[in-house]
Order: structure tokens, then sequence, then C-alpha cells
């Protein structure tokens, strides 16, 4: 790493706003991530950017192997519906109506 480097940019530092559980999905600014540790309000929250998660998805929606999922902030969920919902990565398997599950890939604020 060189001398000006911070870290590998896999996290997010912030203060948390709301309380949360480790594995939660959590938007800060264009980016969704997954809280590392468990928070309460006004403590330091960690989000990981990258990875492949188990999430929660509109039980309805059908996405396809690779297609993108926009996260539901209000819901607190996945969809496929993009609307002004935040881009969160792409289904790692396809899922058929039903399941309210799916394993999303990240997409880290890359769009």
């Amino acid at each position: 790493m060189s001398k000006n480097a911070v870290n590998d940019g896999l996290t997010i530092e912030f203060v948390a706003g709301t309380a949360r559980s480790a594995g939660d999905p959590e938007v800060v600014g264009e980016i969704v991530g997954i809280h590392e540790r468990t928070v309460a309000v006004g403590e330091v929250a960690v989000l990981t950017r990258r990875g492949r998660f188990t999430m929660v998805i509109l039980g309805t929606d059908t996405p396809a192997q690779g297609a993108k999922l926009y996260y539901d902030n209000g819901n607190r969920r996945l969809t496929t519906t993009a609307s002004t919902h935040k881009l969160a990565g792409w289904a790692a398997l396809a899922k058929a109506s039903g399941p309210t599950t799916i394993e999303c890939i990240l997409a880290g604020g890359m769009q």
C-alpha cells in the first residue's frame, strides 16, 4: 500500500442514526452495504460494501441469475424494480416466485 492509502476501501465507517444488527443492510449515499456488527444510535458503524450475502427480497420478484437488484430502504428488502431505489448488486442465482431471500453480490457503490 502506498503511504497515502487509508485502507482497502471495502468498508465504510459512519455514525449510526438508527440501531442496526450485524448483517442488516444500510444505504449510505449511493452505496448499499451490510453491517459488520450490531450498533446503537450514535456508535460508529462499519459497512461491508463488497461480497455475496443472503438478503431479504420481495417474494413475487423472479430475477434471473445476474439480474440487477435494488434496495428498497422503506421496506428494507431487495427488489428488481429500479424506481428510486439504490442499486444493491446482482442476483448470484435465479429465484422463482415465493422465496423471500436471495444471494446478492453487492455492487459496492459501482453503478
